[in-house]
């Protein structure tokens, strides 16, 4: 399984400490961060999104406290960036 990511759900929205916590794919599929961050692992490289004709990479991090989590590679804009995307 892989593909593109449109749409997020986060937690606590409109606020600065918002937090990813389910994925829509392009299928119209729902992930939560769990389920994506182990499909990522499976398929590295599979997963994106896409702003302005430009792709971002789909990607496991770990923050400084050991806890996983899912963001886009860095690239020329932040258009495609998961935070940018539309919520569900």
């Amino acid at each position: 399984m892989a593909g593109k990511i449109v749409k997020v759900r986060v937690a606590h929205p409109g606020n600065l400490e918002q937090h990813i916590t389910d994925f829509q794919m392009e299928s119209g599929t729902v992930f939560t961060k769990p389920q994506m961050i182990a499909y990522i692992k499976m398929s590295p490289g599979s997963y994106y999104t896409s702003a302005d004709g430009k792709k971002a990479e789909v990607i496991v991090a770990t923050s400084e406290q050991g806890t996983e989590y899912v963001k886009t590679k860095a690239d020329s804009t932040t258009k495609n960036n998961l935070l940018s995307l539309p919520r569900f």
